[in-house]
C-alpha cells in the first residue's frame, strides 16, 4: 500500500536532502485502544521499543534523528528510504503494507525497517546513491508496525 498522497505531496520537494526523522513507536500512550492494545501486542513490542531506544538513542519509543531522505516509486506510490552515517542500523525505510489496519479510525498502518545500509538499498536510490556507501556492520536489523513519522515536523498519520 502506498503511503498517503497528501503526505508525500508535502515532503516531496526534500527529496535527496537531509531532514529531521521523528519515529514514534506505538506505545500504551499511543496506541488507541490503549494499555490492552499493548497487552494484545505483547512483551515482544515492549523489546522493540527498548531495543530501538538504546540503536538511536530515542526515549519512550520516540526515536529522533537527521537522515538523507529518498522517495522510492513502488506501484504507483512510494515508500521512503533514510541514510544516515551516526548509527550501525543506518538504513531505515517506511512503507505502509496492504491492506492497512485502521483501530478506532486511527491509522495504524505504518511499518519501519532499521538495518545496516547494503548494495542492494543503494541500487533502488536514483538521487542519494552517490552520497553514501553500503555498510559492513553486522547489526540485526529490526522491522515492525510504528505509530507515526514526521519529517521535519510534517506528519504522515494525524
Amino acid at each position: 500500500m502506498q503511503l498517503k498522497k497528501e503526505f508525500i505531496d508535502k515532503v516531496i520537494h526534500l527529496n535527496g536532502e537531509k531532514v529531521r526523522l521523528t519515529i514514534v513507536q506505538i506505545t500504551k500512550d499511543n496506541h488507541p485502544m490503549g494499555q490492552i492494545g499493548i497487552m494484545m501486542m505483547g512483551e515482544e513490542q515492549a523489546n522493540r521499543i527498548n531495543n530501538a531506544d538504546k540503536q538511536y538513542n530515542g526515549k519512550n519509543g520516540i526515536e529522533e534523528m537527521e537522515a538523507t531522505m529518498e522517495l522510492i516509486e513502488v506501484d504507483g506510490g512510494y515508500h521512503i528510504i533514510f541514510v544516515t552515517n551516526s548509527f550501525d542500523c543506518n538504513c531505515i525505510e517506511i512503507f505502509r503494507p496492504d491492506p492497512p489496519m485502521t483501530i478506532g479510525g486511527v491509522d495504524m498502518s505504518l511499518w519501519w525497517s532499521s538495518h545496516p545500509l547494503t548494495q542492494h538499498e543503494l541500487d533502488k536510490t536514483k538521487v542519494i546513491k552517490t552520497k553514501f556507501q553500503a555498510s559492513s556492520s553486522l547489526t540485526e536489523a529490526a522491522c515492525h508496525p510504528i505509530r507515526e513519522i514526521m519529517i521535519n515536523g510534517i506528519r504522515h498519520c494525524v
